[in-house]
């Protein structure tokens, strides 16, 4: 195969030095954060049989007959439930993929969302489609961080490898912002406060299978009325075994940073905290046509509280492969918080502030794009091509 090539790719050989281990859980039957730590740290004992299908063993790789159009509608990747229901001859199942860790897994033989509609996908496991024909996405397919709620498969606030650091605690009006969590980019610093450092950036890191992003850190813990960080965006695989058509856009953006909070009891006026980094997007097929845009953009950090003035959360990361997830707004307690990465736009970190500290921006998550030919799908970050 060609290879058009980052660490993100190299790790789907091993060339990053992660291995991952043939055993692990997530989904409802534990926390996704676990399963993914433990597949990182851990060596494979035993090779798993590979197939077809990137990161699915090749036991996992069988299709449905049944086809689904779809308008709006929500998968729940934990509970494996689906608010409309199921074709007959289209199922919804939990698998594995070949680090062990749990997936849920959609099968079909032709899948199509309608233009306008979307697709929302929230739990605890990744979502593979795997289609034995065609899959069309006109709609929006929605697996991001909505504000401290991880996307399907991706990390809770202040967990992963790429978390961002928490902000430090040196008195009422002296706090320090949560840092960015990180994944395919860095996080952004949270902001320091007049005696307090910032909260660290989270870092990038490859892995060699589907897993969201980290989560944005939050202010100094255990003080009383703590806002936390944004979620890591969520991961899908789709396959298309004849042909994937994107119009519409797929967003595995992370979550924005919760603005800082005034307590009573403790009397304290809170920094802001960091957005999560964005999510997984892997697209595999053998004739990938349309201009849609795939998005795994970071989340805005939080503004900081003080005794007055407007203060918001971080925005979360967009489907756009241009605008930015802004960071709150800070107005008279300080300057707002860091912007999420996107594009080529590393995450922001917050500035410098005389009371309390902002969050800083969440980074970029991964896309991958396994397919031949011209792609003329957008992407942010942008996509690293394998061509068969």
């Amino acid at each position: 195969m060609t290879v058009r090539t980052s660490c993100f790719v190299l790790a789907l050989t091993g060339a990053c030095g992660f291995q991952v281990s043939a055993s692990g859980g997530g989904g409802s039957d534990g926390g996704p954060d676990s399963s993914i730590d433990s597949a990182i740290d851990a060596s494979i004992d035993t090779p798993v049989e590979t197939g077809d299908v990137d990161l699915i063993p090749a036991s996992e790789e069988t299709f449905a007959t049944g086809s689904w159009t779809v308008d709006d509608v929500t998968i729940d990747t934990s509970a494996l439930t689906s608010t409309v229901t199921l074709p007959a001859n289209v199922t919804l199942t939990v698998g594995i993929q070949t680090s062990g860790t749990a997936v849920a897994i959609l099968r079909v033989n032709d899948f199509k969302l309608n233009s306008g509609m979307t697709m929302r996908v929230i739990g605890q496991r990744p979502l593979v489609i795997l289609a034995g024909h065609d899959v069309t996405v006109d709609g929006a397919i929605d697996i991001s961080a909505r504000g401290r709620v991880p996307g399907a498969g991706g990390l809770a606030p202040a967990t992963g490898p790429g978390k961002g650091g928490d902000g430090v605690h040196n008195g009422t009006s002296d706090e320090s912002g949560g840092g960015g969590g990180g994944f395919g980019s860095v996080g952004g610093s949270g902001g320091p406060a007049d005696t307090a450092a910032g909260g660290a950036p989270g870092a990038s890191y490859a892995i060699a299978f589907l897993a969201g992003g980290s989560g944005g850190g939050g202010p100094a813990q255990g003080i009383g009325c703590e806002n936390v960080g944004g979620g890591g965006g969520g991961a899908i695989l789709i396959y298309a075994k004849h042909k994937a058509t994107i119009q519409g856009t797929i967003n595995a953006g992370g979550g924005g940073g919760e603005a800082g909070v005034v307590c009573t009891s403790p009397s304290n006026h809170g920094a802001g905290a960091g957005g999560g980094a964005g999510g997984t997007i892997h697209i595999q097929t053998p004739d990938l046509n349309g201009g849609g845009v795939l998005a795994a953009n970071g989340g805005g950090g939080g503004g900081p509280s003080c005794t007055s003035g407007a203060i918001s959360a971080g925005e979360d990361g967009k489907a756009s492969t241009t605008l930015t997830a802004f960071g709150g707004i800070g107005n008279g307690c300080g300057p707002g918080g860091g912007n999420g990465a996107v594009g080529t736009m590393a995450a922001g970190s917050a500035l410098t502030a005389g009371f309390n500290g902002a969050g800083g921006g969440g980074g970029a998550g991964r896309i991958k794009i396994h397919a031949p030919g011209t792609i003329s799908v957008m992407s942010s970050p942008p996509a690293v091509i394998v061509t068969p």
